[in-house]
């Protein structure tokens, strides 16, 4: 070999030394896309933040104050408030059973494990298909 040939410093996975990445620098200097906020975590983000209450050294957050005024204004009567107010519960409430359906529901219990005893202060013999209905429904 002569002393004139040099071995190549570029080739296959060997860029040339001017287009490598520099020390201490970022191989995407620009960055990946920015990414879009879900509107409702910014919502949660923004009613998440703590405010002091008026009149008080403590803080609660923003739903809550929010949720304390309204009720503020419509007991005051604002009829927009009373409406706001009622939807809201209807949402916050959808899940959980009504008053009126837990009463009843306590009141049907009560009413499946007397039945046995009334037919028999009447003088009358409990009938066949309640006592499968009760085995079956553990209120035998």
């Amino acid at each position: 070999m002569s002393k004139d040939l040099k071995p190549h410093t570029s080739g296959y996975m060997k860029p040339p030394k001017s287009k490598r990445f520099k020390k201490g620098k970022s191989g995407n200097p620009k960055g990946g896309p920015k990414t879009i906020d879900n509107p409702s975590s910014v919502i949660m983000k923004v009613l998440s933040h703590r405010v002091p209450v008026s009149g008080s050294n403590r803080k609660v957050s923003m739903l809550e104050a929010l949720t304390y005024k309204l009720r503020e204004l419509a007991l005051k009567g604002d009829q927009q408030a009373i409406k706001l107010c009622a939807a809201i519960l209807k949402i916050a409430t959808k899940d959980q059973p009504s008053l009126f359906q837990q009463k009843s529901a306590e009141a049907y219990s009560g009413y499946r494990t007397k039945r046995r005893a009334f037919w028999e202060r009447l003088g009358m013999e409990y009938p066949q298909h309640l006592i499968e209905d009760d085995e079956r429904d553990g209120f035998a």
